[in-house]
């Protein structure tokens, strides 16, 4: 199509690698947004430490709850590089914090409705949990919908990442523990720049 660049937020490291190659012996820089594919012809990647946020957030909720207690987490789309990254910055921070056990590990997408049914169906599991550690905040929201009304409601630690203004309201309002920020629109006007 005679594109001059290309400004890409890949779904999957893997699946997405083939376009980038294709893009770059075109001669089209391609500049990855916000995830990373595996290809090494990328331009340019702008974006988080999405490891970093794993590890802040799950800081945060490992503090609050004392290092003790059954962890629900709640992830993004399976093979997505922010989904790997935010899960080993998790699984860094569970290392040095022996008492704090998985219970149960759900993908939901992102998507907030997902991981209400999630949360809803671990409920009536009868599982028992202490703290939920998702990886979005629209996933975290989705948590706390879930816990309203139930006798989970005020006593499970939720944390999320991206600092969405729902989950900062959240915080205000004392339902949610914590977020990571992800900043969005700088990463798509620094790719802009790139290009």
């Amino acid at each position: 199509q005679g594109v001059d660049a290309i400004l890409m937020v890949p779904y999957d490291r893997a699946g997405c690698a083939p376009g980038v190659d294709a893009a770059a012996e075109a001669g089209i820089p391609v500049i990855e947004l916000c995830q990373e594919t595996n290809s090494p012809n990328r331009t340019s990647f702008v974006g988080s430490d999405h490891k970093v946020s794993g590890i802040q957030t799950m800081t945060r909720l490992a503090e609050e709850a004392g290092g003790k207690g059954k962890l629900v987490v709640l992830e993004g789309p399976t093979g997505q590089d922010c989904v790997i990254a935010r899960g080993e910055g998790m699984q860094e921070v569970l290392d040095e914090n022996p008492g704090i056990e998985v219970i149960a590990t759900k993908t939901c997408d992102w998507d907030r409705a997902k991981a209400m049914s999630a949360v809803e169906n671990i409920i009536q599991s009868g599982l028992e949990f202490d703290i939920i550690f998702a990886q979005s905040d629209s996933m975290a929201m989705g948590a706390l919908e879930a816990l309203k009304g139930t006798q989970y409601e005020g006593k499970v630690l939720v944390g999320g990442i991206d600092c969405i203004t729902d989950a900062l309201q959240a915080i205000k309002d004392g339902t949610l523990v914590c977020t990571s920020f992800q900043n969005a629109p700088q990463q798509a006007e620094d790719g802009l720049n790139f290009s």
